[in-house]
């Protein structure tokens, strides 16, 4: 099956599904792995047109879509026919392709104590990516820095290690977001967060393949590779006291305003790491506070996990309301940067300290809480 054939059929169909939106019949396809596109089954983003979340897989022959409402997952073949069918595109000759049949991967249940347990010593170090790049601890840039300006305004400075996984770099328009062990050095991947309103993407993710790549690391032990693929999906877990209750939030930067928090990066990928974290009593769950979120916790404090409960904070902070505008803004917090900013602006001297004790007398695993939800 040529490249071009599946290139040529997502071209129409995202014509058909999207006839009267132009932006999104794009596809990217600027990487030999993938294909990137809106999601013809959901319609993606009604916001913004240029979202991209569909995704086809070219290595393992599957369709996943990354928009929360959906989360569609099928392998090549299956997409296409369903296509084909909802649409009445013919039935492109290559679904039965032998070579584009989903590579079933096993995984033990554990990757995260295999990692390690393993020898990643010849894993690239932060400080190799850094020098590659030439960036700048976000701590040590000058106050001008629209990076720096970025993390202050959202209340970020305040976290004490946060030079630690934020740097920028000459171009100062976007923040490199490092997932790295803080003992050894050794990078799982990082993110980049573009600066730019008008960005089309406003998260890139480079994974452990990507850095092995711009190394040009070759032989190195490919089990230790892919749980590294699959930990960067995790952020900050390699940093994590299991002595301690942990807990799990969506953001990056939300994670890092929680003591002893991983990132999930959405909730999607949630479910894929509880067998890797132990027991369901030291885990606790604090997505945002969306209808995917909520949903995604209403599932999880079914199946006994801990759980924020974002009305019951939300009340106790009413009082704390002085005009209509401010108890319209405690209503609009979407997330735990959110939530610490209120507070912030309704005391400048609340700390980082008091806000984790407090974060912590709003969880319950009752399920009879989940009016509070």
């Amino acid at each position: 099956m040529k490249r071009e054939e599946l290139i040529h059929f997502v071209t129409t169909l995202l014509r058909k599904r999207f006839h009267d939106n132009f932006e999104k019949q794009k596809v990217d396809n600027d990487t030999d792995r993938k294909l990137n596109f809106a999601c013809p089954i959901c319609g993606d983003s009604e916001k913004k047109s240029s979202k991209k979340r569909g995704n086809l897989y070219l290595d393992t022959g599957a369709y996943k879509c990354f928009n929360d409402g959906c989360m569609a997952y099928m392998t090549l073949g299956e997409f296409v026919a369903k296509m084909s069918k909802d649409h009445g595109i013919m039935l492109p000759s290559f679904v039965l392709d032998v070579e584009y049949k989903p590579v079933k991967k096993t995984r033990d249940d554990n990757q995260l104590v295999r990692f390690i347990t393993s020898d990643t010593s010849e894993l690239v170090k932060i400080t190799d990516i850094i020098n590659r790049f030439g960036l700048k601890r976000l701590d040590q840039l000058e106050t001008e820095s629209r990076a720096l300006s970025y993390i202050t305004g959202r209340d970020l400075a305040l976290i004490e290690e946060y030079g630690d996984y934020l740097y920028s770099d000459s171009a100062d328009n976007k923040i490199y977001i490092f997932n790295f062990d803080r003992r050894s050095g050794r990078v799982l991947g990082f993110s980049m967060r573009s600066l730019d309103p008008n960005s089309d993407r406003k998260y890139i993710i480079k994974t452990y393949t990507d850095l092995a790549g711009i190394f040009s690391q070759k032989g190195l032990n490919k089990q230790v590779i892919e749980d590294a693929n699959f930990l960067n999906n995790y952020f900050n877990i390699l940093n994590i006291d299991f002595a301690k209750p942990i807990l799990l939030a969506e953001g990056q930067f939300d994670s890092l305003l929680l003591d002893n928090c991983i990132a999930t990066s959405g909730v999607s990928k949630a479910k894929s790491i509880m067998s890797n974290l132990g027991a369901k009593s030291g885990i606790k769950i604090i997505f945002d506070k969306d209808k995917a979120g909520r949903t995604q916790m209403m599932q999880f404090i079914k199946q006994g996990y801990s759980i924020f409960l974002w009305n019951k904070a939300i009340s106790e902070l009413k009082p704390l309301c002085q005009n209509s505008s401010e108890f319209i803004r405690l209503t609009q917090i979407k997330d735990i940067n959110d939530l610490f900013s209120f507070l912030r602006k309704s005391n400048p001297d609340y700390s980082l300290a008091t806000f984790n004790k407090w974060i912590n007398t709003n969880f319950s695993e009752s399920v009879y809480d989940m009016v509070y939800l």
